[in-house]
């Protein structure tokens, strides 16, 4: 396929993944459901070479058989062990499975959170987050997974939450600071009586982040496992990996307050605690993305709060009683999703998933290298 065909591939397969994904939710039914699922999956498995780290990918995965996980690890600068792991099978099952984990794991937690709009809510992930998953393909399953472990924090299930946390970190590491969410919830969400106390708990903690990751991010130098991250703090990576950051993540980060100044009350005074919790997650996201410009990986953990953001934006809608009003803001998630597609990843290219191929193309040829 050629870019334009690649762009209209993409769009009509998450398109009818989303219809899907809403008629199973209306209509109660599992076959749709699981349809939406596949779409995506099929979509993820079936690329060859698509995606900016495919084919770091690739010699990793062929490299995992030859050595064992100690081996591994090391010469991989501290690899996560679900890499190591998949790297036993056949390499293709990494990339469908891993497509998979992403789209399941993102429904899951929106089904947990009680969204009433999930198909949209996976039409945004799909054109928002899963092609820079197809790219940083570790980091996009272990956001899935944290998003449906947030799920039980506004429930006080902090074990199951903190385990699957760790699960995740099976794929990649940086989503063992998504740890620090259970206190926060209980400082900042739950020990704050009055709306102004709880702002006033926000502002503290964003100075307090900024604070937290720029000396973070020294000390990671000096941990084994974690070292290998800090090479993106150089002066060599610090301005190509900014210039990738705020393409990636500026437009979220604008509507996100957008959204945060017109539908405060019905975000946190209509939704009571789990509204409040999902209001500090888009606040972590805005302010790990502004320190993300003085500390370029930073960005990283700012990712794991965009589908908070989309539950956001599709609560927006339940704000309005009369059916015209919620269907033009629907037409605006949609609208701003197709925008964020085309402008964030086709014309600008993030996350190299242009031009769309596929296995068949490589369906002769009998050895493949990376």
């Amino acid at each position: 396929m050629n870019d334009i065909e690649s762009l209209f591939f993409y769009l009509f397969c998450f398109g009818v993944s989303a219809m899907l994904f809403h008629v199973g939710q209306r209509r109660k039914l599992r076959t749709p459901t699981i349809a939406a699922i596949l779409i995506p999956t099929l979509v993820g498995g079936f690329r060859y070479r698509v995606g900016v780290d495919y084919v770091s990918y690739m010699s990793k995965l062929m490299a995992a058989p030859k050595s064992g996980l100690a081996e591994f690890s090391s010469k991989f600068g501290g690899m996560e062990p679900a890499l190591w792991l998949f790297g036993q099978l056949p390499w293709q099952v990494f990339f469908f499975a891993t497509s998979f984990l992403t789209i399941f794991f993102f429904y899951l937690g929106f089904k947990n959170f009680k969204s009433k709009h999930i198909g949209l809510c996976m039409f945004l992930v799909m054109l928002v987050i899963f092609p820079q998953a197809l790219g940083g393909v570790r980091q996009g399953v272990a956001m899935a997974i944290c998003f449906y472990a947030f799920s039980f924090i506004p429930k006080r299930r902090y074990a199951i939450s903190a385990t699957i946390i760790l699960c995740a970190a099976l794929f990649h590491y940086s989503s063992l600071v998504m740890l620090l969410l259970l206190p926060l919830y209980y400082l900042v969400v739950l020990k704050s009586e009055t709306d102004k106390k709880f702002l006033t708990k926000i502002s503290i903690m964003v100075v307090a982040l900024g604070v937290a990751v720029i000396v973070g991010f020294q000390v990671i130098e000096h941990i084994p496992f974690l070292s290998k991250y800090a090479i993106y703090n150089t002066d060599a990576f610090a301005e190509q990996y900014g210039q990738y950051t705020s393409s990636h993540n500026i437009m979220p980060e604008l509507a996100a307050c957008a959204l945060i100044a017109m539908f405060y009350g019905h975000l946190v005074k209509g939704r009571k605690n789990d509204g409040r919790f999902m209001l500090v997650s888009i606040v972590l996201m805005m302010a790990i993305t502004l320190i993300g410009f003085k500390v370029p990986l930073a960005s990283r953990l700012a990712d794991y709060f965009i589908a908070f953001f989309i539950l956001a934006i599709t609560s927006a809608i339940d704000t309005f009683d009369d059916r015209s009003s919620r269907n033009f803001m629907a037409g605006v998630a949609i609208a701003y999703a197709i925008l964020f597609f085309f402008a964030g990843v086709y014309i600008n290219g993030s996350g190299e998933i242009f031009p769309y191929r596929t296995l068949f193309e490589i369906a002769a040829t009998c050895k493949i290298s990376p």
